[in-house]
Formats: structure tokens, C-alpha cells, sequence
């Protein structure tokens, strides 16, 4: 089905062409981006603090580079690890696979003082642009789309809501990501304009409107003929019936079938078919997509919902790293692991309860001014491509970095160059040696 082993071929040749040698070691070839909204408490989590004002539930031990909290190996109800259609039937626990896994400790997200400290609606677009408050600042996977999109088998896409990573001011609007939702694709091609010669009549009369459009307008329609472009392209693809996870269970692709996807993330069905999807798009040839899981802004309650999100934040991980050793890659020897590029994002961390025990009075947790400056490091966790399992920029109990830390900008810079982003468009939307980016270059040092 599909039959997109020769358009796979071409998506891994445009990545070659735009490879750095500084890379030597990386095999990536395809970037997924697995956002926790709200601000993830990785103190608790993949980082986990042994101050229990920073991590009330505890630290489950030391694997590998990573130190795992208490809080991920809980008891849920809600999971399963079940995986009876794959030959190792069972997804692992993270504890199994965490010391196949790289972190980067302290990732700082808040680095030039936005007067409303520790809000959503500037970290954000931070944490997907790299800047606050720039508003031509293009989101990593704009950037992606841009370079290697036309070339691609399958679209650079944003699912569940992760559009950050889709911001397209300006000249980028026409080569902003498309947006899925798993239970909504289509059962036939969307509809792209005219078909066969009435093409050129439409693309030509677009062109002599838009020649007559100011500046503003141009971008607009830009954006516009960018939109039916890619329905042209990809409208078969988002119809076939190995994307539409919900419809067709039996459905493959190179003897993957849709029904084997919907195992990996061992959660309910709607998280289940938006990984699916994910998976599927980044076997079909997608060089990158986005994904939001829950929320995790616990202002309140975080003492009862935290046991139950963070178990399965940890499950839907550890079957992203499942899936991918186990699909083979179409474009090459291997699996997919091999190929992809995994790295977990949040906004900025939470900080310490003023009043210790590790909760708010309302059972929670906030980020700003309160609970000194250790919310504004976030831990990510990065995995896949060639990745060596290490740890970088350590932090204390505190949840403040020990040493450097890791600039928002180093971490959006390593992921584009790895993927094949030129190193010349890279270091001019993300120049460094400033303040925001104050590292020399990319973190090569993941794959050394």
C-alpha cells in the first residue's frame, strides 16, 4: 500500500545533500517532537530531585543517564503494555529503556526577562521559536518544512494541537505545517483546485492577482496557494486508508498495519490513533512532525492528577521508542530508531511550594516569581538517530543547573541542523554566541 519506498528514496537524498560534516556521527533523517503543555515538572519526572519540595513522590533510582522519579512508575489503571501483535509482545516499562536515553538537564526558557514571568503565552512561542515576543520568529517545524517539505514523501505535519511548532509569520506563511487530527482525516482527497489542464489556467490566474496585491495580502495568498499545493501533493496520502487509523485496522504499510500502531501508546484510543498516525506519517516519508500529550499546568490537584498523567506520559514514551525499533526503515537498513530524532519539550519546569511538602496550598505546583528560579530549567529527553545515551547540563536538588546550561536556541539549532537545515539558515535565525544562544553551535556532543 502507498508504495512509497521511491518517494522515501528522494526525502532521504534531499536529507543528504543539506548533512554537516559537523554530524559525522548523526544518522538522523526525521525529527518528532513529543510536547508536554502547561510545564512539565521534570524535577519529578526524567530529572528527578531528591528534595522533596521538588519531588514529593521520590526517586525511583539512577538508570543510565537518568535519574527516574517515583511518580512514573506508579500503578494506572488507565495503561496497558500490551503489544500481542508485535514479535516482542510487550512494550517495556520506561525503567527498562531509560538507559538507551539521553537528557539534557537544564534547558533554560526563560533567558531575557519577559515582564510576565513564567507565562504560557510567552514561553510557548519560546520554546517553538526560540525568541519572546520576536513576531518573525518561524517555528521549528516551519523552518523544516521550508528546506525539506517539497522534497518529502509526506507532509511535515503538527498533531493534537501542537501548532507552536507551526508559526509562520510573514515570508514563512506559505510553508507553515499542516495540522491533523487522527479522528478527522479524510475518507477521500481533499480538494485542491481544478484537476488536470485547468491547473495551469487556475495557477496562472493566482499568479496576476497576486502580482497585483500589496505586501500584506501577498502573504496571505501565498499561504493560500502553499494550502492547495499541498492538497495536490499529499491529498491522496492523508486519504489512503493506512493514515486513517480509526477506520481500517487492517490497513499496512510494509506489513505494519494500523491495528499494531494503535498498541503502541498503551493508553485510550484517542492518544493511541494520534501516535499511530505519528508513526505512520514518519514511515511514509514525513521529515517531521509535532505531537501534544495532556497538559501538565497543576496549579491544583497536582498530588491526584500527577500520579495518573505522569505514568502515562512515561508509557506513551516508552512506546514512541518501542514503535520506532521495531519498524523497519524504508529508506535503509535498520529501524526507524535509527533515522529519528525523539526529543520531549515543555514550555519551563514548576517551581519549589513556598511553604515546603512539595504542593501549593491547593495541591500544586506554579512557575514564576514564586518558588525560586528553578522553574525556568526544563529537562528534555532525547533519544534516536545515532543519539549516544548521556547526560548534559546537569542539575542540583534544586533543579538548577550544576554547571552550562543548554540555551532554547542551542537545543532548536541542534535539532534542525541534524535533521539537514543548512547551517547558514540556522545561524541566521538562531545567530550564535549571543545572549539567547550563547553555546558555539549545535550540541554535537549528543552523538559523541
Amino acid at each position: 500500500m502507498l508504495g512509497g519506498a521511491a518517494a522515501i528514496a528522494a526525502s532521504s537524498a534531499a536529507w543528504r545533500r543539506y548533512a554537516r560534516a559537523d554530524s559525522s556521527n548523526s544518522t538522523v533523517r526525521r525529527v518528532l517532537i513529543l510536547n508536554a503543555p502547561g510545564g512539565l515538572r521534570s524535577s519529578a519526572a526524567f530529572n528527578a530531585s531528591s528534595d522533596p519540595n521538588f519531588n514529593p513522590w521520590g526517586v525511583a533510582g539512577t538508570f543510565g543517564s537518568m535519574k527516574l522519579g517515583n511518580v512514573l512508575t506508579l500503578p494506572n489503571d488507565t495503561i496497558t503494555h500490551d503489544a500481542s501483535l508485535w514479535p516482542d509482545m510487550e512494550v517495556p516499562s520506561i525503567d527498562a529503556i531509560a538507559d538507551q536515553l539521553a537528557l539534557i538537564g537544564a534547558a533554560d526558557h526563560a533567558p531575557d526577562g519577559s515582564y510576565r514571568v513564567g507565562d504560557h503565552t510567552d514561553d510557548e512561542p519560546r520554546m517553538a521559536t526560540g525568541y519572546w515576543g520576536k513576531l518573525d520568529a518561524p517555528g521549528l517545524l516551519t523552518v523544516i518544512n521550508r528546506v525539506l517539505g517539497n522534497d518529502a514523501a509526506a507532509p511535515v505535519t503538527n498533531i493534537d494541537g501542537a501548532t507552536l511548532f507551526g508559526i509562520a509569520p510573514g515570508e514563512w506563511l506559505a510553508y507553515a505545517p499542516i495540522a491533523l487530527t487522527a479522528y478527522e482525516m479524510p475518507d477521500r482527497p481533499p480538494n485542491s483546485g481544478m484537476a488536470g489542464v485547468g491547473r495551469l489556467i487556475e495557477d496562472d490566474l493566482d499568479s496576476r492577482y497576486l502580482a497585483g496585491r500589496r505586501a500584506q495580502a501577498r502573504s496571505i495568498l501565498d499561504a493560500y496557494r502553499g494550502t492547495k499545493s499541498a492538497l495536490r501533493k499529499f491529498g491522496p496520502l492523508l486519504a489512503d486508508p493506512a493514515l486513517n487509523l480509526y477506520a481500517d485496522p487492517a490497513a499496512e504499510v510494509g506489513g505494519i498495519t494500523n491495528e499494531m500502531l494503535n498498541q503502541l501508546a498503551g493508553v485510550e484510543q484517542v492518544y493511541s490513533q494520534s501516535l499511530g498516525l505519528v508513526m505512520r506519517l514518519l514511515q511514509v516519508g514525513s521529515p517531521a512532525v509535532a505531537l501534544n500529550f495532556e497538559a501538565f499546568d497543576w496549579h491544583d490537584h497536582e498530588n491526584t492528577e500527577g500520579p495518573r498523567s505522569y505514568p502515562r506520559f512515561a508509557r506513551f514514551l516508552a512506546g514512541i521508542h518501542f514503535g520506532l525499533s521495531n519498524i523497519p526503515d524504508p529508506a535503509g537498513d535498520g529501524s526507524l530508531l535509527d533515522s529519528t530524532l525523539v526529543v520531549t519539550t515543555s514550555e519551563f519546569g514548576r517551581g519549589a511550594p513556598e511553604g515546603g511538602g512539595g504542593f501549593s496550598q491547593a495541591n500544586g505546583t506554579d512557575h514564576g516569581a514564586s518558588g525560586g528560579p528553578g522553574w525556568r530549567y526544563q529537562a528534555h529527553v532525547v533519544f534516536g538517530g545515532g543519539v549516544r545515551p548521556k547526560l548534559i547540563a546537569p542539575t542540583n536538588s534544586s533543579n538548577e543547573p550544576t554547571g552550562a546550561l543548554v540555551s532554547t536556541q542551542s537545543l532548536l539549532a541542534t535539532i534542525a541542523c541534524a535533521v539537514g537545515v543548512p547551517v547558514d539558515m540556522v545561524e541566521s535565525l538562531w545567530p550564535s554566541g549571543t545572549a539567547l544562544y550563547p553555546e558555539g553551535g549545535p550540541l554535537w556532543e549528543l552523538w559523541d
